[in-house]
């Protein structure tokens, strides 16, 4: 197997009819791990980071290859043996229609759900950076609780 180079993460989003902002967040369906997370995988080598997210939001949850993707500025590192700095994470938000996100069948959960829920969801906090970052340049302001 071909070691990773970089790992990406990617926040889905829907705009609803009235404005509101809603964001995706999965967990697996079956196994101990049942913490919720944004869309993250390796990319390989050949891979940009945002053919890698592209691929991998389509292959784990159905997201349009041609949705509108985002670069975010949120950067994280990614533990990895073979890497003693850690992979390094590239984050994206794609924007799509919430009928548009549909894992396959008994690997991944998702919900939809506000900002404030996410964040208290997601398990990561390189994530719930990635989540701010994004709350925020879609014009939201900061909170700051």
């Amino acid at each position: 197997m071909r070691p990773a180079l970089f790992a990406v993460l990617v926040v889905p989003y829907a705009v609803e009819l009235d404005g509101a902002v809603a964001y995706a967040v999965f967990r697996p369906a079956t196994g101990r791990d049942r913490a919720w997370h944004a869309l993250s995988a390796e990319g390989l080598r050949g891979m940009s980071p945002l053919d890698a997210a592209r691929w991998r939001a389509w292959r784990m949850a159905g997201v349009p290859r041609d949705a509108a993707y985002l670069t975010l500025d949120s950067r994280a590192s990614i533990p990895e043996p073979d890497a003693p700095a850690g992979l390094p994470e590239h984050a994206f938000a794609v924007r799509v229609c919430a009928d548009e996100v549909r894992p396959p069948p008994g690997q991944l959960e998702h919900s939809w759900v506000t900002y404030e829920i996410a964040d208290r969801m997601l398990h990561c906090q390189a994530d719930r950076n990635a989540l701010w970052e994004l709350r925020r340049r879609l014009g939201h302001p900061a909170s700051c609780c």
